[in-house]
């Protein structure tokens, strides 16, 4: 069974590896019969990997993301069910190239990592666990999404400023648009992020030790909290100029990925993802 689980793993990174090839095509030529297999791809590469995560769930009898390698997987089909609406919704495509370029590269560093063996641990068959790791990935997704958003505003307004209008012009949308998906994507994110945090206070005491408060994972998970604060508190209350609030998302984004991978992987007692 793993060996097939393996397989259609693998399948999902090279469906996903293809759809970036054409989306990097299209973000080049901007030919409309590129971005329709850009997208198909990308379909079919959701729909599979959630048939993955489904038929793992029923043979492990939980959610896989026991460990950085399930996690990431789990984590980076959130963020393209997200990602393959938002696309439908805004009817609007040059965000591909980013997206499903961190999609390809997340789902391989998750095929890289073994899955989890062994048996369940104690506190995974309490469900609420299980709903928080969820909301958690969640809201990984939409802050993922508001630094693509806010790589791409820093981007497009460095050809503006320098009045170098070539690359990014022509190809991005509106710094408008940007700003408004980064804000939104960022909003949203933090809100899960809040209520995850939350459930997981409400769990602490009873799963693990008096000492979890000082597990290096939960405090990161504290810190990308605060960084995400400010970004909100600067653009709601300071009114900051979207593009010094860019940096902001950016370096949050830079702590989830260390928080993520090496925290999870190499430092924390308590957390395996």
């Amino acid at each position: 069974m793993e060996t097939l689980i393996l397989i259609l793993r693998w399948t999902v990174f090279l469906l996903y590896f293809l759809s970036f090839l054409f989306y990097i095509r299209y973000f080049q030529k901007q030919t409309k019969s590129l971005a329709r297999p850009a997208s198909f791809l990308l379909l079919a590469g959701i729909l599979l990997q959630t048939l993955v995560i489904v038929f793992q769930w029923r043979l492990e009898g939980h959610f896989p993301v026991l460990s950085v390698g399930e996690a990431s997987f789990t984590w980076m089909w959130l963020f393209g069910v997200l990602y393959f609406v938002l696309e439908i919704r805004l009817r609007e495509q040059a965000f591909g190239i980013f997206i499903v370029g961190l999609m390809t590269t997340f789902v391989l560093i998750a095929n890289v990592f073994p899955l989890h063996h062994g048996p369940m641990p104690p506190y995974f068959q309490d469900d609420w666990v299980q709903v928080h790791v969820l909301i958690m990935l969640f809201s990984y997704s939409g802050l993922t999404i508001g630094f693509i958003a806010s790589f791409m505003y820093l981007s497009l307004l460095k050809e503006l400023r320098e009045k170098n209008l070539k690359y990014f012009y022509s190809r991005l949308p509106a710094l408008e648009l940007l700003d408004r998906l980064s804000l939104e994507s960022i909003y949203i994110g933090f809100i899960f992020l809040t209520v995850g945090i939350f459930i997981a206070l409400s769990l602490a005491s009873k799963y693990l030790t008096h000492v979890w408060y000082l597990d290096s994972k939960i405090l990161s998970v504290f810190v990308t909290w605060l960084i995400y604060a400010m970004y909100l508190s600067v653009r709601w209350f300071l009114n900051w100029h979207p593009r010094k609030s860019a940096y902001i998302s950016i370096v949050g984004f830079g702590w989830i990925v260390i928080s993520f991978m090496i925290f999870s992987t190499f430092i924390s007692s308590v957390h395996a993802y």
